[in-house]
């Protein structure tokens, strides 16, 4: 994988869990950079300068080596998928009561997401 669709794997694993920068439109308005040098940076075209992947990388309070990384949206998106798991566990528990048997269970069930 190229460092460009490195990039660009990562910025749609941003833009989707962060709701207020799903559009391309968004994300230049707040980081400055470009609506037309976004969209290029999402599909891999041409290589993004430095400075733009820093002020990407600022909108979603990280530095400019964490969108390269790969396989950092991977780990992002499965992140996210556990904590919407675990709210949605959370509310279950709050609205039905569960018995210890049952939170035991789901104790373990977190336990083995995060050794996972």
């Amino acid at each position: 994988m190229s460092i460009e669709q490195v990039l660009a794997a990562n910025l749609d694993a941003l833009m989707s869990v962060h709701p207020e920068f799903k559009s391309q439109m968004k994300l230049s308005k707040a980081s400055g950079v470009g609506q037309t040098t976004v969209g290029r940076m999402r599909r891999a075209e041409g290589a993004a300068t430095i400075d733009n992947v820093q002020k990407v990388a600022k909108v979603f309070n990280l530095q400019a080596p964490d969108l390269l990384k790969p396989g950092f949206a991977k780990r992002l998106l499965q992140n996210s998928t556990h904590a919407m798991l675990a709210t949605s566990i959370a509310s279950q528990i709050e609205t039905l009561g569960f018995t210890e048997k049952q939170l035991q269970i789901v104790q373990n069930t977190l336990d083995a997401l995060k050794s996972g």
